[in-house]
């Protein structure tokens, strides 16, 4: 019975250091292209007006129970 409560805190040891490893490495094979040329001053989707001001309330049913989720549209702007 010990033995095998020594093995197990090694084995799970190897298991994290030999497969979890790649987990902190950088993904070198995602790299789009991006141009600023590209983007617009203002988004004009008619299916998804972002008017500044407009706020939109969404209620969320879960385990957790409900959530009240409040979007506000803001006319501020990120340089990217």
């Amino acid at each position: 019975m010990k033995r095998r409560t020594y093995w197990c805190p090694w084995l799970v040891a190897v298991a994290v250091s030999t497969t979890g490893c790649s987990l902190f490495q950088e993904d070198k094979s995602y790299n789009p292209l991006i141009d600023p040329a590209q983007y617009v001053q203002r988004v004009d989707n008619p299916f998804l007006p972002l008017v500044p001001g407009t706020t939109m309330r969404y209620r969320q049913t879960g385990d957790e129970g409900v959530q009240d989720i409040v979007v506000t549209v803001t006319s501020q702007t990120k340089v990217i």
